[in-house]
């Protein structure tokens, strides 16, 4: 069929060319894995998943058995990692292959639905230029990024099946819905399987309702989730701001229309320099002919279906709208993007051939910075693996890249308690991250006068540069601070109870006892313990008191109680609960911790406590603990921080 055949509006289409399957294996060749390796999530989902049991556990259970911040219900995504343990252990080449496959079969389907609205010419070419769009990468090439990839393979085959049987192919209506289900127990990106199918029905001429069959098991699948599960399920921290959800959805739209824009401004610059500007208005030209070209009376309706498709696609993702300046986010519009790909080369061949002009650069460079991220962290873990091997205690390690430094490429974000654990090392190393939790310009930092990282007393210290570790940073000795970690009950009758010395095993901070807090520091209003720091005949202007996760440290402020007397105190609880202190709102450390205490392998953190003083809005220590003693939690502490805050969500 020549790509100079009228446009259908939604029809049936002869058996495709024996050349229009070539594009799976096209698909596979552009995203083969390269050096792949794991990255963020990967370490929590695998170390997770690699036991049958945990696997099969999420199939009447949230994901990764979550207590909180996140209920999803993805039972496929979580056996299909545990297929991945069984088959490669630690090693990462599979994980990233059955990705690539997925992105294979998503790809000949995405080609066999355009051919219904385009001549196989240009529906080759779109689902070609589908295939290599280097939004794609964050759902390719990392390992969790599955949850959009695999999914789509059961949507597209659910949605090509109920195609089929408008068409008139009466057998295929029971196994689209059977692939429905695939895809609602992979992601709730399924919920867009019924309306899509409702549009392509319309589209086909058959009656509005023609997909009863997907809007009732969807409506099953909800009834299991509210009812069974507990919930609907979701993000618990997403935010429905009106504006910046349009905003970010602008956005990440013109990102996907104009590819230059997919590695955000810096990438570009550092490569063009002046020239960056010049190529970001050349890449619109493709849309540009495109809208023209479409915007044909014979063409309305074709296009009103690609519209539909993408914006149907896109609800699934909006929580994430907000979030555009995230680049790496793209890849939370894989569906979605095969209609915009379908609206670029539905301009003719000149839109066509000028999208492969900018995709093809682009597409090189995404892949170019994933396989650069993914070598660096394998470096990074060999080296961690080669330095603990046969040592004893607990590891600190600095210069761990969250991502890589345009932010396109996910790397050690989460997880970094896994990373030395099976299946990714023989023996089970305790590893935190030594860098700020939240890491802003104006977050306080755990680091010298030349920005380079405190040693953590009693501890191995390290700091990579390069994916390399350049040293075993050398404690800085200062005069020792003596400390102890007291706690008493407080009835409201006996203020003067008796004090427990809980320095050796920690402080009990479970869900019960911080129930008691209310944001505002009033300590009448903690009435089940008292808790506090005691740094005997060591008084302090200030105390900086750093609060130690898998994922990083939280550095804050704090003014010691004005009692007198030759030792210096701190109210925990009162620490916990402050709006205000010299530096950073403590109010953080209450959120920031809410992810540690579920994601952590334990919610046990320990604390490193220094006195000192502020100078120009710096600390400076004087006397640092040689003890770190630990702050007790457990998983229900989200809950509990979101009743103190007054936060209903």
């Amino acid at each position: 069929m020549s790509t100079t055949e009228p446009y259908r509006v939604l029809s049936a289409a002869p058996p495709p060319p024996r050349w229009f399957w070539s594009l799976p294996l096209l698909a596979v060749l552009l995203w083969f894995p390269i050096d792949p390796f794991w990255a963020s999530d990967d370490f929590f989902a695998l170390h997770y998943a690699q036991d049958p049991s945990r696997a099969f556990a999420d199939v009447i259970g949230w994901q990764y058995g979550a207590q909180d911040l996140w209920f999803f219900w993805r039972p496929l995504i979580t056996l299909s990692f545990c297929l991945d343990a069984a088959i490669g252990g630690g090693a990462p080449f599979w994980a990233h292959l059955s990705n690539v496959l997925a992105h294979g079969l998503c790809v000949l389907m995405a080609g066999l639905l355009l051919r219904r609205l385009l001549p196989d010419g240009l529906a080759f070419a779109g689902a070609l230029l589908w295939a290599m769009l280097p939004a794609h990468a964050g759902t390719i090439a990392w390992a969790v990024g599955r949850v959009d990839g695999h999914t789509t393979v059961w949507i597209l085959l659910s949605v090509l099946l109920f195609v089929r049987w408008c068409e008139g192919k009466s057998a295929a209506r029971a196994p689209s819905v059977f692939a429905l289900l695939l895809a609602l127990a992979s992601k709730e990106l399924a919920f867009a399987v019924a309306p899509l199918c409702t549009l392509l029905g319309i589209a086909l001429r058959r009656r509005w309702h023609a997909a009863w069959p997907h809007w009732a098991l969807l409506a099953l699948v909800i009834a299991f989730r509210v009812f069974v599960l507990g919930r609907f399920g979701g993000y618990s921290g997403t935010t429905w701001d009106a504006g910046a959800m349009m905003s970010g959805f602008l956005t990440f739209t013109a990102d996907l229309l104009n590819p230059w824009l997919c590695h955000g401004p810096m990438r570009l610059e550092v490569m063009l320099g002046a020239w960056a500007p010049l190529l970001y208005w050349i890449g619109w030209l493709p849309a540009i002919l495109a809208a023209l070209w479409c915007l044909r009376p014979k063409r309305l309706g074709a296009m009103a279906v690609v519209v539909g498709w993408y914006l149907v696609a896109s609800v699934p993702v909006a929580g994430f709208f907000a979030s555009a300046d995230n680049h790496h986010n793209l890849r939370y519009f894989y569906l979605a993007s095969i209609a915009l790909c379908a609206f670029l080369v539905a301009g003719g061949r000149t839109a066509t051939v000028l999208a492969f002009v900018f995709v093809v650069p682009t597409f090189a460079i995404a892949r170019f910075d994933q396989h650069h991220a993914d070598v660096e962290s394998a470096n990074i873990h060999r080296e961690l693996v080669r330095a603990t091997e046969g040592q004893t205690g607990d590891w600190y390690a600095a210069g761990l890249p969250h991502s890589n430094w345009q932010g396109t490429v996910v790397q050690l974000h989460f997880g970094i308690d896994r990373m030395l654990q099976p299946p990714f090392a023989e023996r089970a190393v305790r590893l935190r991250a030594h860098r700020p939790l939240l890491d802003t310009d104006n977050a306080l930092r755990l680091e010298d006068n030349e920005r380079l990282p405190i040693a953590i007393p009693n501890a191995h210290t390290m700091l990579f540069r390069d994916g390399t570790i350049t040293a075993s940073v050398p404690e800085q000795r200062l005069p020792e601070l003596p400390l102890t970690i007291e706690w008493r009950p407080l009835p409201a009758t006996d203020a003067a109870a008796p004090w427990t010395d809980a320095t050796a095993t920690g402080l009990d901070l479970a869900s019960d006892r911080m129930q008691a807090l209310k944001d505002g520091g009033d300590p009448s209003l903690a009435r089940g313990i008292a808790a506090r720091l005691r740094t005997p005949g060591v008084t302090a202007k200030a105390y900086r008191v750093t609060v130690f996760t898998s994922t990083g440290y939280l550095c804050t402020i704090v003014q010691p109680d004005p009692a007198p007397g030759p030792d210096g105190t701190l109210d925990l609880l009162r620490w916990f609960a402050t709006a205000e202190c010299a530096l950073e709102p403590n109010r953080y450390l209450l959120r920031l911790l809410e992810v540690p205490t579920i994601v952590d392998l334990e919610p046990s953190f320990p604390i490193l406590v220094e006195a000192g003083s502020v100078q120009d809005a710096q600390f400076v220590p004087t006397h640092r603990a040689r003890q770190l003693p630990l702050l007790h939690f457990d998983r229900g502490y989200p809950g509990v921080v979101r009743r103190m805050l007054g936060i209903d969500r």
